[in-house]
This record gives structure tokens, sequence and C-alpha cells, in this order.
């Protein structure tokens, strides 16, 4: 009797399987002895590092496939390796084989992925800045704590942002820089409306 992979608990003879897989280059069965690992054990540092490579083989077949002129394979490996880990420049890489083979509803699909991933890394951005201002009152570097809220401000004019800073004015009993920073900011918006619409002329 010979047990089948899905019976095997062994971490130790699961990384072996998923060597042999990779050794015949057979990627997508090594993933999925990997992904098992983890699934077990979450801290399996081999099993995270044997995925990572797999991602980098998944691209250099892409590569390899475009060189070839072969679009619709490049296309398969760049999708695997998009369900590994997906970046800004993979999405946009992906996004431009799809436009030459016509693929317009995984266009619009990976459209949608790179404006969320966008959005959530600008979010990260001015969550960072929010966390410094807020720990430099907590040591009343008020003068500090203004200007990371600025820098939030920003990386994206949110008025949740905005009313963090003047709550700030009102804590500190400095309400004259209320009218300040929010004249600040109704220019700072204005004057990226400004650019977005020079923008939007220069490209028509």
């Amino acid at each position: 009797y010979e047990p089948l992979i899905s019976e095997i608990t062994s971490e130790v003879l699961l990384h072996r399987i998923a060597k042999l897989y990779l050794d015949k280059k057979l990627l997508d069965g090594a993933l999925e002895v990997y992904k098992r690992i983890l699934r077990k054990n979450r801290q399996n540092k081999e099993a995270r590092e044997g995925i990572k490579s797999i991602h980098t083989a998944y691209l250099i077949e892409s590569e390899n496939f475009l060189k070839k002129n072969d679009k619709i394979n490049a296309a398969v490996k760049i999708e695997k390796a998009l369900k590994i880990a997906a970046g800004i420049n993979l999405i946009q890489k992906a996004i431009s084989i799809n436009l030459l083979l016509k693929n317009e509803n995984r266009v619009v699909e990976l459209e949608e992925m790179l404006k969320d991933i966008k959005r959530k890394e600008i979010q990260s951005k001015v969550q960072e800045k929010i966390n410094k201002a807020e720990e430099a009152e907590k040591k009343t570097d008020y003068k500090g704590a203004i200007r990371y809220f600025q820098e939030a401000i920003k990386i994206e004019p949110q008025n949740s942002t905005l009313k963090k800073l003047i709550d700030l004015c009102v804590r500190i009993n400095r309400p004259d820089l209320t009218e300040k920073i929010t004249d600040w900011f109704n220019k700072y918006q204005h004057s990226l409306l400004e650019k977005e619409k020079k923008q939007a002329r220069e490209e028509l």
C-alpha cells in the first residue's frame, strides 16, 4: 500500500515530496504540497521559501513564453503567479498581456485589483503618519504632531484626517490654528483638483 499525499502528515516527508516535484519542474504539484505544509504549520519557513521560489519560477516561465510570442501560455503562468502574490508591477504586467489577448473582462478585473491594492497602500501610509502624529502628541511634541497630520493629508486629503488635526488644535488650546489649517486644507485640495484638470486636458 502506497499512501496518498493527502494522507501523509510528516512535514519532513512532505518537504521531500515537494522537492521531488520541483526537481521535475512540476511547479503546480510542489505548490500544493507546500500549501499543505503551511496549513499544518503556518510558521514553516522552508515551505514559505518554497512558495516564493515557485512564484519566481512562474514569472520566469511567463517571460520565456512571451519571448516565444506565446501570449496564451504567458497569461496562464502569470495568473498562477498572481494567485500566490499580487503586487502592483505584476498586475500591470498581467493587464498588458491580457490586453494583447483582448481578454477585456480579465483586464477590467485586474484594473479593479490594481485600484484596490493602491488604495490599501495609500491607506496604510496615511495610517502610519497618523500613528506618528498620535505618538508625537503623547510626547507633547505638538509641532511634530501637526506636521505628521499634514503629511498624512498630503498623501490623501481625507476629511477624517483634517478632523483629527482640528481636534488636536482644540486639545492643545490653539483655536487660532484651526482656521489656518482649514484654510491650508482647502487650498491644498483646490491645487490637487487644478492639477487633475490640467492632466485631463493634456490627455485629451
